[in-house]
Parts: C-alpha cells; structure tokens; sequence
C-alpha cells in the first residue's frame, strides 16, 4: 500500500490531501499489531514528506505563512518541544518501570506526533493552495472520505454485535479507534468535527455528487446516534448551527439579500435535521433519562470541579512546573507514583527460564490478542505463571470482544500455590455460543484471548501463553520474545490515564506557557477561518465550525490523546491559520463562487483597474504574475 500510494503521489502531487486525512481515522490496525507509538498513519505522512520533498524541493523561506500566524504555529511549536524534552527526561514513574507505551518516557513523542506531523504537512498545504488555489478543496474531498471509511467500519462493527439497526442495544461502537483502549470519545469527536464538510453547498449541476453527499450525511448520522453520548449530540448541533450560520451570514451589501434567501433556504433544513438528532437521542436514551441528567447536573458539576483540582494537585509546585508544565505524555506515570489508585502496570523480563511478562493490574484491565478460531469446538488454554509470594490467581477469558466491550465470554481461572516458582497450567476453554455467521458474507465478530489478573496491586509473572485448537497454535508471540508485538489492552479505568479536559490536561503537562500556545494558536486560526467565512468562503465555514467543535469537546474529554485525532485537528486549524495570509485562496474563491471569473481577462482586469478588491484578495495580490495591468 505504501509503494502504490508513493506512486500515486509522485504523478498525482494533490492526491496526499485525500489519502493522509482518510488513513489519519481510517485505519488502526492496533488490536491486532500491538503498535501503540507508530502507527500505520505515521507511516503515510512519512512517505508524503518524503515523496513529495523530492518532487518539490521548497526554499525554506516558503514553507510556512507570514505574520502572526508564523507567530503561533513556533510558540505552538516550541511548547511542544519543550514538554516532550520535559516528559522524556522526566523520572516520575512506576519504581519498577514499565513496558506499557503510556507509563514509558517515549509517551511524550506519541503525543507531540499529532502537532508535528501536521507542521510536516503544512509547506505543501500552503504551496498547492498558493500556486494551484485547490489545496482546500481537496483536503475537504479527503474528510469526506475519511467520514465515509469510519461510518462504514462502524455500521460493520454494529452489524457485527448488537445488529446494524437496534438501537435501543447499549453498545457504544469505536469503530477504527483504538486509543479509545483507555476511555475517551475519540470516535463521536471525528465524527462531530468531520459533519460540517457535509452540509456544504455542492454543484446543482452534479446530481450523482448530491445524492453521494446526501448518503454520506445520513450515515454519519447514524454514526453520531450509535455513541449514545448526549456531549457527542451536544457537539454536532453546535457544528450545525455554526455551519448554517455561516452560510447564511451576509457578505457585503449584494450579499444581505444573498444572505436573506440562504437563511430561508437553510432555516427548515437545520430545524429539520436538529430534530432528527433530539428525536434519536429520546427514543434511545429515553425522556426519564434526560430529566435525570438535567437534575443531576449541578451535582455533576461540583464532582467534576473537585476531581480537576484534586489531579492538578499532583503537579510539583516549584516556578518551572507551573510555566512550563510537568512534560508532556507524564500525567499516567505521575498518577502511578502520586496518586491513590495507580494505574495497572506490565513490564518486560528476562531471567535463565527465558523472557516473561509481569502483570500488576486490577480486574478492569485486559491484557489480550487477537486470535483466530474455528466457531463450536473446545480449545485449550496453556500458560506458566509464578507469584513471589505463592498466592494470586489468573484469568484467561476467551470473549468475541471490540475493544471495551465484549460478548459470548468463556473463561478460566489458575490459582498458584507455589512461592517463586514457575507453574504450568492447561485447561480446555469452550467456544460454544460464538457466532460463525459472517456479516455479509465477509466480517465475523472478532474474539480475543485476554489474561486478567482479578487481585488488584498484586503481581504475576506470565509466559508460554498458548491457545491450541483445531487449527492449531493461535497465539502469536506467547513467550514475548518479540516483547509485546501483537498484543495490546484495555482499561476501564480511564481516571488513572488522562485527565478529562483537554485544558487541564495543557496546563498540567505544558505549563501556562503550553496553555496559552494553544490557545494563541486555536484563537489566530479561528480569527483567519471567521474572516474567510465572513466572506462568503464554503471551507472557511466548515473550519470554523470543525473548530468550535472540537474547542467545545476539549472542556469535557482530552480528544489531543489520540494523535491521529490531533493531527486532523491541527490540519484544519492550519487551514484557518492560512486564510490569515494574503494570497492563500488564489485561483480557489473564484472557482468556487465566481466560475465566469477565471474565464474572461475582464472579470479580473476591471474591478482591479477600479481599485475593487476581487474576492477575499486584495488587487495587489490578484495581479498577474510579470503583468503591467
């Protein structure tokens, strides 16, 4: 895939504004990889660097905007350098280490990934839009179909458990998001930012584009039902309503008449689809359990404000912890050293028997693999376990799991007796009730093997895990030789690994300064996305609201935790931060809302002989290049 996309981009320089921002949410392949800190996404962003830096070399004078959007892309920039420098050299952890991705000092990286490969993007987002003037539209072409590829992997995954069409089944789907392993709605946040890019007004001309738009609408709807989160439906109808407030706005004094007939034509499709939204969300969730969250509120509230102060209270209280932060990606290990319920913990080993896995964790945390099985016949469950004091137990627990949530479980429980020595235990474990059925003929419910360890703050040691059937071994990489390769897990509890405000999270592990770079960056990106939408500009709108959404959904979640998420993010906020810039949209706005301009020399040399700025361009920046008009 990577070699045909190379190749692809090599003749195609645009086609990366499709392909990144559809692989960036479309494919995690993690359950079944193991990968947690490069992903396959990193790798299509490499390639675009690479691929196109050869094909076009550009001077570094030219690779970022000017003025006060340079201004905040280096603070942003140099905040996240400074905190992933921190959170690497930073010594807070658990005292026996750790091989989990989120307790280790590389976490930083993983998370300044997000911002970084967006920076990576931004010279050629600015070139293509600068000489070509499509840069936007295609990038808008890719939301679309990355929108389209997490609809359909998530209509599979309803298909697969519940039933694509029960939605009054409790099954909260995540579709092709995995770091939702540990808690967040990273798929509803996509999925309300990408929603806007599909109420965008489309050619008239092009019935078979309408109709496609239309389906795609419908089926992130559905996608937005199926999280059962009232914060997620929250989210989209404020995209909505920025959206057709933004093409209902009036531009210039044509524009008020413009304005007044967009706000009739726009008003009953908003009211019409935010009904859509609260009649789905009534008929699922219930009138008794929104009464029940409208009283419980307040309450909630003064909760939430206890549980913020109490997690910020375990920053150090010297002068650069506060400026600058505790380092980025700390938050989990601060938590293992500081806090009262430390999260679970697994680390790596090697001793004369071979490599091993110590597993510290509690009954919520799942330490699994994808495994291959044939549906009905009983299989048998291996592994050597040990215990330094002879007590403690685990669980092998054989489910058709998607992440958090899992049906048809069978499992078995060993209890070790013997005090620092290797036990082995084998056991059958039955397959009865999973569901052979292919949906479509295609997609089974994935199963996997999972160990638990039901005694929390206890540690067992773990090796030669087998699972052994009628297809014979399905278990790769039992003995950990390949350290965790293949395997990854799950937590419940998601308290001990992030704090659920993206604005805290900032402040705890970048400082005030990490803070106000951000925020300096989402304001000036907002300021140049609004202006763009003052104007009239389709993609300006949906900047705009993709950011207010995302902005809203930072008070409630810390969404920066899943990079592919944050890369997106930063990627529409460059686009807002570009339309800062003089010369951004040449070639793009004319051929959008004024097609005739580009056709005739006089649509272009009049209102510039009259000293009129054409479009969102000054007449200085429309002239012809080495032009004496």
């Amino acid at each position: 895939m990577l070699a045909l996309y190379a190749a692809l981009l090599w003749r195609w320089p645009m086609a990366w504004l499709i392909v990144v921002p559809s692989v960036l949410v479309g494919i995690d392949l993690t359950p079944w990889t193991g990968w947690a800190l490069v992903g396959e996404s990193d790798l299509f962003v490499l390639v675009t660097v690479g691929v196109l830096a050869l094909r076009t070399p550009l001077p570094l004078a030219d690779m970022f905007p000017r003025g006060p959007a340079r201004t905040v892309i280096v603070l942003l920039a140099a905040a996240y350098l400074l905190g992933a420098a921190i959170g690497w050299e930073s010594s807070a952890g658990p005292a026996v280490g750790s091989s989990l991705p989120y307790l280790r000092h590389d976490n930083a990286i993983r998370l300044a990934k997000a911002y970084l490969e967006a920076l990576a993007l931004l010279p050629f987002l600015r070139h293509r839009q600068q000489t070509e003037g499509d840069a936007f539209k295609y990038f808008d072409v890719g939301m679309l179909a990355g929108l389209t590829l997490v609809a359909a992997e998530t209509f599979v995954e309803r298909a697969s458990f519940p039933g694509a069409f029960d939605l009054f089944s409790f099954y909260p789907a995540s579709g092709p998001f995995a770091s939702m392993n540990v808690g967040g709605g990273h798929l509803g946040a996509f999925v309300a930012m990408a929603f806007p890019f599909t109420l965008l007004r489309r050619s008239r001309r092009l019935r078979l584009e309408r109709n496609a738009l239309r389906l795609v609408t419908l089926a992130a709807s559905y996608v937005l039902i199926v999280t059962f989160s009232p914060l997620i439906y929250g989210a989209a109808a404020l995209g909505i309503a920025v959206t057709f407030f933004g093409r209902t706005v009036p531009a210039g004094e044509s524009g008020r008449r413009r304005g007044e007939r967009r706000i009739r034509r726009f008003a009953l499709r908003a009211v019409y689809l935010l009904l859509l939204l609260f009649a789905a969300f009534v008929a699922i969730i219930g009138a008794q359990f929104i009464r029940l969250g409208i009283e419980s509120v307040a309450s909630s509230l003064t909760a939430r404000e206890h549980s913020l102060v109490r997690r910020l209270a375990l920053r150090d209280s010297d002068f650069g912890s506060m400026v600058f932060g505790m380092g980025l990606g700390t938050y989990p290990r601060i938590a293992a050293a500081r806090s009262g319920d430390p999260p679970s913990n697994f680390v790596l080993g090697l001793d004369r028997t071979g490599h091993y896995l110590s597993l510290t964790s509690g009954p919520s945390f799942y330490f699994g693999q994808r495994v291959p099985i044939v549906p009905g016949p009983t299989y048998a469950v291996s592994l050597s376990a040990r215990s330094l004091d002879g007590k403690g137990a685990v669980k092998a627990i054989l489910c058709e799991k998607q992440l958090l949530y899992s049906q048809n479980c069978h499992e078995q429980e060993f209890k070790l007796r013997t005090a620092g020595h290797w036990e082995k235990f084998s056991a059958p474990i039955s397959t009865e009730g999973m569901d052979g059925d292919a949906v479509f003929g295609l997609f089974r419910r994935p199963v996997e093997l999972a160990l638990v360890n039901p005694q929390p703050r206890t540690t067992i040691d773990l090796k030669d895990i087998g699972l052994t059937g009628p297809g014979g071994f399905s278990v790769a990489n039992g003995d950990f030789a390949h350290g965790v390769a293949r395997w990854s897990f799950t937590d419940e509890n998601h308290d001990s690994w992030q704090i659920a405000d993206q604005y805290v999270m900032t402040l705890f592990e970048g400082g005030a300064f990490g803070l106000a770079a951000f925020i300096g960056f989402v304001v000036a990106a907002l300021i140049g996305a609004r202006r763009a939408m003052r104007r009239g500009d389709r993609i300006g709108t949906a900047a705009t609201a993709s950011m207010t959404v995302f902005l809203f959904l930072c008070v409630f979640d810390s969404p920066l935790q899943a990079p592919r998420l944050g890369t997106v993010f930063y990627l529409i906020s460059f686009i807002g931060l570009l339309m800062l810039e003089p010369g951004t949209y040449r070639g793009y706005l004319n051929q959008v809302r004024r097609p005739w301009a580009a056709k005739t020399r006089g649509a272009i040399v009049m209102p510039i002989a009259a000293g009129r700025p054409v479009g969102n361009l000054r007449a200085e920046d429309r002239r012809p290049a080495g032009s004496d008009v």
